[in-house]
């Protein structure tokens, strides 16, 4: 690895750098230390590969800032190798000033970055957050290594089929005992979430394994945050609420309908669903046409051309927004409120569910937060209710699909978010 890794230079670094295959996998729990192992490799690699640009991403600037550029950091203070970059904040690269090698940090907000100039290197951080489409464009504009890492909070997605099946591909798996540097609040904080079970006669038992069989009552942890983060296991909760979810492209010649749910802090979502009534199970298809944090009404008015929204489509808005509806309709659109009713949240959820969900390739994040829609656990028992946390995709369909394909008869609740 050389000199400069000496200084807490993790294993993982050693089996990235080593590694001879162009693509290199790292799926791995929460603390496994697979980001920094990576950036440690990285840093090597920018004193062997002269004048060269390595590209890191992750979907927007925000999580690049809060992860791999602290990471980054972390791993050229721990070095000493600071001073050895020179940093330039505004387009935030870091070129090593004895090799020219740049290593440059690039959020996805905009896909049309995807499209930018060629690289020698790339490293997906995070790659089940970005969509295949512009995973393709990147891979596509690099001529030498790329790296991936993730954490195995979905069944299956893109990797599966696009990358892992490769014959120049290697896939490493890891948990936080992998990573020596692990703080021990951050070690604590991990095993917080092994699963406990409380037996009749009071005995409590913690199950590492995961194979507990008995008929204990789960009173502390999770399942699935521990199989996940802590075992790095691919998994579903036991209380998703859609434990199912398919690939595949909107099919054509179909009435589509457009469901928004207005954020600003929490992400704008904007989905096309379209609806296939058919035997044994219909089908619902759904096209992320946006998924953004930060953006005014205004600011996605300006955008619904550029994704494809057209005067014409319905938009099934949230209805808790009177005056955002007022203000697309103003803008030419038609935009509708979704309607409510009591219990119309769960009433919506299972008519959705009587559905196969399918999602085309640029869904990403849509079919992220569908895999990860939960209801509540309230001292083990899982709840009707969902949880109201990255639900912003799940509420955009159901206003589109609910609303136009299964609202219930006159007099009964109608679905709202």
């Amino acid at each position: 690895m050389g000199k400069i890794l000496e200084i807490k230079a993790t294993d993982l670094a050693a089996r990235v750098a080593d590694c001879p295959t162009k693509i290199v996998c790292q799926e791995g729990g929460a603390g496994s230390g697979k980001t920094i192992g990576t950036l440690q490799a990285i840093l090597a690699n920018t004193f062997a590969e002269p004048q060269a640009l390595t590209t890191i991403t992750r979907e927007t600037y925000g999580n690049l800032e809060r992860g791999p550029i602290r990471d980054w950091e972390r791993v050229l203070d721990w070095s000493d190798a600071t001073h050895l970059f020179k940093r330039n904040k505004s387009t935030h690269v870091w070129t090593n000033e004895q090799s020219g090698h740049r290593v440059e940090f690039l959020a996805l907000d905009d896909e049309q970055k995807a499209r930018g100039p060629r690289r020698q290197n790339l490293f997906m951080n995070e790659a089940n957050e970005i969509p295949l489409d512009t995973a393709r464009q990147l891979m596509r504009r690099t001529s030498g290594r790329i790296w991936l890492d993730w954490n195995p909070s979905l069944i299956k997605w893109w990797v599966d089929t696009e990358i892992l099946t490769r014959e120049d591909c290697t896939l490493f798996n890891s948990t936080y005992k992998d990573n020596p540097y692990l703080e021990p609040d951050e070690r604590d904080e991990i095993e917080a979430s092994v699963p406990v079970y409380r037996e009749a006669d009071g005995t409590e038992v913690k199950d590492w394994t995961l194979t507990y069989s008995g008929d204990g009552t789960l009173v502390r942890g999770d399942p699935y945050e521990w199989g996940v983060y802590g075992l790095g296991r691919r998994g579903s909760p036991s209380e998703a609420i859609y434990q199912f979810v398919y690939d595949a492209e909107m099919p054509e010649r179909l009435e589509t309908v457009v469901g928004i749910d207005f954020g600003y802090e929490h992400p704008t979502s904007v989905c096309r669903v379209a609806r296939v009534d058919r035997d044994p199970v219909p089908a619902l298809y759904v096209d992320q046409l946006l998924h953004m944090s930060g953006l005014t009404i205004a600011d996605l008015i300006e955008r619904l051309p550029d994704i494809g929204v057209k005067a014409h489509d319905t938009l099934v808005c949230d209805n808790s927004r009177p005056e955002a509806i007022r203000e697309i309709e103003e803008a030419g659109y038609n935009a509708i409120a979704c309607q409510k009713g009591a219990g119309s949240v769960i009433e919506g959820i299972d008519w959705i569910k009587r559905h196969e969900l399918y999602f085309t390739a640029r869904s990403v994040l849509a079919k992220q937060q569908f895999q990860n829609y939960r209801r509540k656990k309230i001292r083990g028992e899982v709840q009707e209710e969902p949880v109201k946390h990255e639900d912003d995709a799940p509420d955009a369909v159901r206003y589109a699909a609910y609303d136009t394909w299964g609202r219930p008869a006159a007099g009964f609740g109608f679905y709202g978010g």
